[in-house]
Order: structure tokens, then sequence, then C-alpha cells
């Protein structure tokens, strides 16, 4: 018994530093990544909704805030996102028309695995970012059912191998 612990101890004493190396360095790969935006100038917030509050009361509640914000000196712009960039966005696997593609994740059946974020229409605006091509969401795409999507250069060189993301349509598989 004493032999096993021992081992065992051995064991996570060497492999818990080389586990919190690998795990450190994709936070540091994360930090080193800029979003276009200095980190002084945006301030962002979770918004958490009690147990049992209504939907209407939510609403109330988060345009409240977004009122509030607005009404602060020094603030310029307000938008809401449910993630921001950098964030942990999830993970979905999509298909994509029959326009071509780069290469698929083989370990997600044959999709690509992409994250995802909804946000305002007003976001993009927001960062004071412009579309390198096509256009950016407007209020109108928030009608029903969400069917646009605005993708950045990541997403068009992993999944479309470069090709425009003009016009194409994607299916969503599977949610992780």
């Amino acid at each position: 018994v004493w032999t096993v612990l021992i081992v065992a101890q051995i064991a996570v004493t060497v492999t818990f530093p080389a586990i919190a190396f690998f795990v450190r360095r994709e936070a540091w790969k994360v930090a080193d990544q800029q979003v276009g935006v200095p980190p002084e100038r945006y301030l962002s917030a979770r918004l958490g909704r009690e147990s049992g509050m209504s939907q209407a009361r939510f609403e109330t509640a988060v345009r409240r805030v977004r009122e509030d914000l607005a009404a602060m000196p020094g603030v310029a712009r307000v938008c809401l996102a449910d993630k921001l960039p950098l964030m942990w966005n999830g993970h979905y696997v999509i298909e994509m028309d029959e326009g071509g593609e780069g290469p698929t994740d083989r370990d997600f059946g044959y999709g690509h695995r992409i994250s995802m974020a909804g946000v305002e229409p007003d976001f993009f605006s927001t960062f004071e970012a412009a579309p390198l091509a096509g256009r950016l969401l407007t209020p109108g795409d928030y009608v029903n059912t969400p069917q646009v999507v605005v993708v950045n250069h990541s997403f068009v060189k992993k999944v479309l191998g470069g090709r425009s993301a003009i016009g194409r349509r994607l299916r969503y598989r599977v949610a992780s």
C-alpha cells in the first residue's frame, strides 16, 4: 500500500507542473492576442438573471443598465453581447454549402469546429470595426430567427480556405 501511495504521489508531483505549464501556455497565447481595441478603452460586465425573474423584468433591468452606462461621463457607446472576443464562447460544429471550403476537422465528424457569440447590431460600430467585405448586422437581421452571420478573417481562412464568405450558407450540426 505504501509503495502504491508513494508511486502515485511521485506521479502527481511530476505530471502536475507539466499540465499547469500547458494550461498556462494557452493562457499566454490568449493574452498575447489583440482584438483591435486598447483594453483601457472598454469595460465589460456580466449580467446575471435572478432565478424566477420574468423575461420582461430582466429586459427592463438590462435596458436600465444600458441607459445608466450611456449616461456616465466619458462613455461613448454601449452595446451588449453574450460573449466578448477572447472569452470562452463554446464550440459548434458546422457544415458549409458546396462553394468550397478548407480542410474539415475529422475529430468532429468531418465538419468545422467554430466558436460564436450573439451580438447587437451596433456591436461592430461600438468597437469601430468596419467590414472587410460584405456588410455588418442591421436591426432587420434580428427579426424572427436570425439568418445572418458575420465572420472574421480566421473563419474565412480556416473554414473557407480563403474563399469569399459573402452569400455562403452554413448549417449547425453539434454544439459542445
